[in-house]
C-alpha cells in the first residue's frame, strides 16, 4: 500500500469516526429526553388530575354563586386549578368582585383555568363580566 492510499483511508477513517461520534451525542440526547418522559408524564398527569378534581369540587360552588344575585349576598370560594387551594384575593361578594382591579382579575381568571380568555386588548370590564361568569355569579337584581 503507498503512502497516499494509506493517507487517503485514514482521512475517511477520521471522518468515519467523527460522523459515529455525533451520532452517539445524539443517542445520549435522546436518551436523556427518554428518561426525562416519566416526569414529565407524571407531572402532567398530576396536573390533570388536580384541574379534573378542582373542577368536581368547584360545580357545587358555583352552583351556589349562582343565587349570589344581591351585592351584599356571599360568593362560595372556589379553588385554584392551578394548586388545588382556595384562591387569594377571592372576592367575598358581587359587588366585591366589580370592584377588583385588574391584576386580581387576571389572577383570579389564570387560577380558574381560564387564562386564554385574557387576551390582548380586553377591558377591565369586560374580564370582570368574564369571572363573573366563571364564578357563577351570572344574575344581578333588578
Amino acid at each position: 500500500m503507498d503512502a497516499p492510499t494509506a493517507q487517503a483511508i485514514l482521512d475517511k477513517l477520521d471522518v468515519l469516526t467523527r460522523k459515529v461520534d455525533a451520532l452517539d451525542e445524539r443517542l445520549d440526547g435522546l436518551e436523556r429526553r427518554v428518561d426525562a418522559l416519566p416526569d414529565g408524564l407524571s407531572w402532567t398527569l398530576d396536573a390533570l388530575d388536580r384541574k379534573i378534581t378542582v373542577v368536581i369540587r368547584n360545580a357545587p360552588r358555583r352552583s351556589m354563586n349562582i343565587y349570589a344575585y344581591h351585592d351584599t349576598c356571599q360568593l362560595a370560594p372556589m379553588l385554584s386549578v392551578l394548586t388545588g387551594e382556595p384562591m387569594d384575593g377571592f372576592p367575598e361578594t358581587p359587588a366585591h368582585l366589580d370592584r377588583l382591579e385588574e391584576p386580581v382579575v387576571d389572577h383570579l381568571l389564570t387560577h380558574l383555568g381560564h387564562h386564554d380568555r385574557l387576551g390582548e386588548g380586553l377591558s377591565l370590564v369586560a374580564k370582570r363580566r368574564h369571572l363573573r361568569h366563571a364564578l357563577g355569579s351570572i344574575l344581578k337584581a333588578i
